[in-house]
């Protein structure tokens, strides 16, 4: 499969997954009555809605679970955003899979070169890149799809760019998916009004009040944005990271580490005496709940995730979907989770573990000492999915689901040749 392909049957099936939950839940009642119905399939119900109320609904669903990709040009989940904008005008306009893909491509490609452009400050400030990097992204790739020239282009960009942005200080809250979800709808409706004739400020990105200048982005390299689109695709390098559990990235390497060291050593829950977790920077401000209260802020808590995957051998959405936060086991261990962030200047490991690495040492109460260093995590570009465990975790992520899961991921692999991808996602 080619990059786009691999991050759609992905994004499909975190959506399916996360559609169970109750923000998607919410998100599918209130998108029918606010929206309506329409051409656009929603994934996980039988519903139609509009393109916007299908944008909206399952880029909600596709984020739900952190499970879903991440480009660090930006540090930005683009898929769960981009895809859904994407595939519900696609629906509505009967396009190919071709026609898809290629919108798909775009919109990713315009939200990580807008990421390269404003700098990753801009995400340790607390700007929630996801819904501003999305929005603009998606109204690329809906612009594609409606076959819009330049001018108009250009103004469905702007249109977004005028109109995004997002707080981190959503991480932990029901409400981040759902700010995928309005980030998707956004791209929708700005690139439908610039086919209207309707236009923000062709300076929205480098006015003395745009973008760039709101945001504290250092744009004083002399780089210029949007002029490198496609060489290489960033979809490519630096690639995305597809995530193996559904959790924030910043845990994953840590997981990865720690249940390493549990079956290389034959180590149990019960020997540890503590877990310490050497992590950069990335990692210590994307994981700030140590006692997490609900499901969640789970999955942005270093100390349940690595908890939770040594009690149970693993870690699953089955396990977000129940409370296993409040398992005595799992916490009594979470407590005995340490995570020490790294100095950037001062400790060459910091350098080494970038972005989201981990080194994770086990301090056993017999007094052993074990440890192992994951750089990068299975999934990340560096280390990518085999297509068989890609395959895998989306048969994962259906199986709970009352659709034929093997017909549908034979359908996303052939989605190049598809003529027609109205009825994708659709039932009968």
């Amino acid at each position: 499969m080619d990059a786009s392909v691999r991050a759609i049957v992905d994004t499909v099936g975190v959506a399916f997954a996360g559609s169970r939950t109750p923000q998607a839940i919410a998100a599918r009642n209130y998108a029918e009555a606010e929206y309506g119905r329409g051409p656009a399939a929603i994934i996980g119900d039988h519903r139609l809605l509009t393109p916007r109320g299908g944008a909206f609904v399952n880029a909600v669903s596709a984020h739900a679970l952190d499970f879903d990709d991440t480009c660090y040009a930006g540090i930005c989940h683009g898929s769960a955003v981009i895809f859904p904008a994407v595939l519900a005008t696609g629906q509505s306009k009967n396009c190919s899979g071709e026609d898809l893909i290629r919108a798909f491509a775009i919109g990713s490609e315009v939200a990580y070169a807008l990421g390269d452009y404003l700098g990753n400050d801009v995400y340790y400030r607390g700007w929630f890149n996801t819904s501003m990097l999305g929005a603009v992204g998606a109204a690329a790739g809906v612009a594609a799809l409606l076959n819009l020239g330049e001018q108009a282009t250009a103004a469905a960009i702007s249109n977004a760019m005028s109109h995004c942005g997002g707080s981190r200080s959503i991480l932990g809250s029901n409400f981040k998916p759902i700010m995928a979800g309005q980030a998707a709808a956004l791209g929708v409706e700005s690139a439908y009004l610039a086919a209207s004739g309707l236009s923000a400020s062709p300076d929205v990105l480098e006015h003395r009040f745009g973008l760039a200048a709101l945001t504290g982005a250092d744009t004083q390299s002399g780089q210029q944005p949007f002029v490198d689109l496609g060489q290489p695709w960033r979809m490519i390098k630096p690639g995305l990271a597809v995530k193996r559990y559904p959790v924030c990235s910043a845990a994953q390497a840590s997981i990865e580490a720690a249940l390493f060291l549990s079956k290389a050593y034959g180590i149990d829950a019960d020997d540890i005496e503590i877990v310490d977790c050497f992590v950069p920077h990335l990692v210590g401000i994307s994981l700030p709940y140590i006692r997490p209260q609900n499901g969640t802020e789970a999955q942005f808590s270093l100390p349940f995730a690595v908890a939770c995957a040594l009690t149970h051998g693993g870690l699953t959405h089955h396990h977000l979907a129940g409370q296993a936060y409040e398992d005595l086991p799992i916490k009594q261990l979470a407590e005995r989770v340490v995570m020490h962030v790294l100095d950037e200047e001062a400790d060459p490991l910091a350098k080494e573990l970038q972005p989201e690495g981990a080194r994770v040492v086990f301090t056993t109460k017999r007094g052993n000492r074990l440890e192992t260093t994951i750089a990068k995590a299975y999934g990340m570009p560096a280390r990518p999915f085999s297509t068989e465990t890609l395959e895998e975790k989306f048969m994962e992520c259906t199986a709970d689901s009352d659709i034929d899961a093997s017909k549908l991921l034979k359908a996303l692999r052939d989605l190049p040749t598809l003529q027609d991808i109205s009825r994708l996602l659709t039932r009968g």
